[in-house]
């Protein structure tokens, strides 16, 4: 069996929107055009399912195989995969700070590397390591699941997870701290890109006879949700709030979720060609790359003077650029057998 239409397009479609929304975050920490703030806010919306997806895709994928179930293969093939690309980004991204910001910066960010991440977006490394190492065990959890289990897990997910801290996102600091991670009966473990995970291999295995329009007519009222909410929340606080596009704001669950089963319904049956292969083989690369590519290219085009991407025709082009050459980059380093195990933990060539 080929790869699977579905979870490709996902893959390449989300790598895109994640560049977006870094991309947009100048634009919606200002206020003095709404206009970009009001297109950027939407835009932004729709591309915040973009990591959950990624994660509910890895689950999917990984779960659903009893390969997985193998420890010894984890530690000899399949955690190196993550670790070793991990490392080496973490890496060219300090000797790009040691070289913009000099040796103190570069050396703080190394020193601090073991506990947060040296630039922001790699902060999904971490989550997706450290569920690789629990994967394991998941997948021996997952077999022997019930759908009566399923129900429980999950919605111990939602619950605690997903409704607490949405709820948290409406009170003060002080009261939220009881619906959140704060409170003492949270079950963190549940928490974040975990619950995806699992419910990537769940929805993957879930009958489904809802017509694609019902998903997508869901999809765009969530869309809606977020990008209101945003708005109602920035005035309310008085600056950008990101309270509608938490990864566990219930909106954007629910975007994740109508966007992935939509995904299944229209394309689960067929294969990738050729092209979107090793597009989606170049997904990953294109999500690590670009938080480097971003700052190179900005800082080519406008010098010491850091062009400010707070209008609609400099946010496209600066998108389109980056997303060009983040792609090119990660096609490249598809073809290169030394580089591409050490940048996206690639054996073979694939596509």
């Amino acid at each position: 069996m080929g790869r699977r239409r579905d979870f490709d397009l996902l893959r390449v479609i989300c790598s895109i929107a994640v560049v977006y929304l870094h991309v947009a975050a100048p634009a919606l920490r200002q206020t003095a055009n709404m206009g970009v703030w009001h297109v950027s806010n939407f835009l932004t919306a729709v591309c915040t399912a973009a990591v959950p997806l990624f994660f509910m895709i890895s689950g999917a994928l990984a779960l659903g195989s009893d390969k997985t179930a193998d420890v010894g293969d984890l530690l000899k093939r399949r955690l190196w995969r993550i670790a070793v690309p991990f490392v080496v980004w973490s890496a060219i991204a300090v000797g790009c700070l040691y070289l913009r910001d000099g040796k103190t910066v570069a050396y703080g960010a190394l020193v601090a590397a073991m506990v947060r991440p040296v630039i922001t977006p790699y902060w999904f490394l971490y989550a997706f390591l450290s569920i690789t190492m629990l994967t394991p065990l998941l997948r021996r959890l997952v077999a022997a699941l019930d759908e009566r289990g399923w129900k429980y897990l999950l919605g111990l997910w939602l619950v605690f997870s997903v409704c607490s801290s949405t709820l948290r996102g409406f009170m003060s600091y002080s009261a939220g701290q009881w619906f959140g991670w704060y409170a003492p009966y949270s079950l963190s473990f549940l928490g974040g890109m975990l619950g995806y995970y699992l419910l990537g291999h769940w929805l993957a295995n879930l009958k489904v006879t809802v017509k694609a329009w019902k998903f997508g007519l869901v999809a765009l009222v969530s869309v809606l949700v977020i990008a209101i909410g945003t708005r109602w929340a920035s005035i309310r606080i008085g600056e950008y709030s990101e309270q509608f596009k938490s990864y566990l704001a219930l909106p954007v669950v629910v975007l994740a979720v109508s966007l992935f089963l939509l995904a299944r319904v229209l394309w689960e049956t067929k294969t990738s060609g050729k092209v979107l292969g090793k597009l989606a083989g170049a997904s990953f690369g294109v999500y690590l790359s670009h938080p480097i590519l971003m700052d190179i290219i900005r800082r080519a085009a406008s010098g010491e003077t850091l062009l400010q991407i707070t209008t609609l025709p400099i946010q496209a082009v600066y998108f389109l650029v980056v997303v060009a050459a983040s792609v090119l980059l990660s096609l490249i380093i598809q073809e290169l057998p030394g580089l591409r195990y050490l940048l996206l933990g690639i054996r073979r060539k694939k596509g």
